[in-house]
This record gives C-alpha cells, structure tokens and sequence, in this order.
C-alpha cells in the first residue's frame, strides 16, 4: 500500500503524518507545526518566475488555511484535489462560489486506501457536512519510490507489479499480480467504501463520491476491474480532464472549475 504514515490512534499532533509526501517536505525544511508557503512540495515545476505563486500549507500540512473545527465541506482525494501545478485548488474555488470555507484534504501520490482512511481520520476530528471524496485508479495500491533525478531533485515512481524474491518466477509473479489487481482489491476497496459509508452516516455527514480515472466509472466491458459508481452511494462524474496545469501532468485550471461546480451540484443535490 501507499507508503505514507498511517497511525491507528489519530490526533491533531498526527493527522499531518497522514499526509506524508507534504509531511516529509513540512520537516526536511522544519515546517512541522507551522503554516508555510512553498513553490515545491515533492515535485519540480516549470516557469515559477513567470508564475511565481505558492502553495499555501497549513499547520497539520495540508493545502489551504488552517481548519476552523465548525461544520464544513471537506473535499477528499489525491493530487488532483491538492492542486498540484494550479494556483487555486478545487476547494480555493468551491469556497469562492460558496462564500465559505471548504477544506482540501487532498494528498499527493494518495491511494484508495490512504484517501479513505484519511477520511474517517479527519471525521473523528473535525465536524462535517457534506465529504467529497474523489479516488484516483485502482491500479494506485503498490509502494511508490523516491528516485533521484538530474538537478538533484525527487519524482516518485509507482510500483504497479509486486516484488518476489529472485525474479526467476516471471509467470508466477504475474499470476499474483492478476490476483491481487482484480478479486482481492475489489473486495479490499469495497469494504473500505462502506467503512467510509458507515462512519459517515453515524456521524451525519453527507458523503459524495466521484473518480479521475474513466475507466472507473463503469462496467461496459466484461474485463474484472473496479467500478466506483456500482459501489457508492450519490456518486457523480469528473469533467473531462485537460491536462494544462503548468507541471503539464495534472488537470488545469478550466478542468478544476469545473470540477469544483460538479461537487457544489453534488452536494446541492443531495
């Protein structure tokens, strides 16, 4: 799984591990504990003196100001709910449209796993009423690794293939991988989603689901895969995403609006 800070016993001093691409810049620069602002967060970027805005990191090392503890909207997911490469995130927007604060819960490089985890975490600390959770692609469930690359900076590496000592075994290591990225992460995912279902109906909160990965949206085909929509209650749909954030990998501002209207519809909805 993800290989982020997952505590079992979760307080305000831990929540921060939960988000650990952030956690681990929050404490190579000595930020723990404090709101900061960085032009890097994990990654490098392009074109910061024609752009030169920065990322804007709370005291628990999550995007956006610091928590007020009233009951809010909170938005769920990977770094496509962070905002990497955009200077206004999903939830900048949201609480523009909204005139309220909406906070972003979004981790880089998160899992299915992590991002619903993070979910019941946050749920046992701060009140909610409505939790927007948008999942990345099921495949995201392997160890990611820091390699180096030139200019001294990091990029993470997914590892979507399980490690088997001695790689003699290619079939047989296939054949665990097949298993493992269909029935057995189905039923993983699954529990999770009604985990996260549960928690929120005990403690009121309104629970909206979407997903970045089309091929997650359903079952047209007749290949095993994980379909989000058939597993979730008042599920709705990412726009298209284009790709023009200024890291060029993560959707651009157009899509980021839009997504952020899409969750307001959702949650109005409701």
């Amino acid at each position: 799984m993800y290989s982020g800070i997952q505590t079992s016993k979760v307080t305000l001093d831990t929540i921060c591990m939960q988000n650990a691409q952030v956690y681990h810049y929050a404490t190579r620069t000595k930020n723990i504990g404090k709101e900061f602002t960085s032009e890097y967060v994990g990654r490098p970027e392009k074109f910061f003196n024609k752009d030169p805005w920065k990322y804007k990191i709370n005291k628990y090392c999550f995007r956006g100001p610091t928590w007020n503890f009233k009951p809010s909207v909170v938005v769920f997911g990977c770094s496509t709910i962070f905002g990497i490469g955009v200077e206004k995130s999903v939830t900048d927007v949201m609480s523009e449209l909204l005139d309220q604060p909406v906070h972003n819960l979004g981790v880089p490089g998160a899992s299915a796993t992590n991002i619903i985890k993070t979910f019941v975490s946050f749920a046992n600390l701060h009140p909610m009423t409505d939790a927007v959770i948008s999942l990345p692609a099921i495949q995201r469930v392997f160890k990611p690794s820091i390699v180096n690359v030139k200019g001294g900076t990091h990029a993470w590496n997914w590892h979507n293939k399980l490690h088997w000592p001695g790689e003699e075994d290619k079939k047989l290591m296939k054949a665990i991988d097949r298993v493992w990225t269909t029935d057995v992460l189905i039923s993983h995912i699954a529990d999770l989603i009604d985990w996260a279902e549960l928690v929120a109906n005990s403690k009121g909160i309104n629970i909206h689901w979407t997903t970045w990965d089309s091929y997650n949206t359903s079952s047209a085909d007749n290949s095993v895969d994980f379909y989000i929509e058939e597993m979730t209650s008042n599920f709705f749909e990412w726009p298209n995403i284009c790709h023009n954030a200024r890291d060029g990998e993560h959707p651009g501002p157009t899509t980021i609006q839009e997504l952020a209207l899409n969750c307001i519809n959702a949650i109005e909805n409701n």
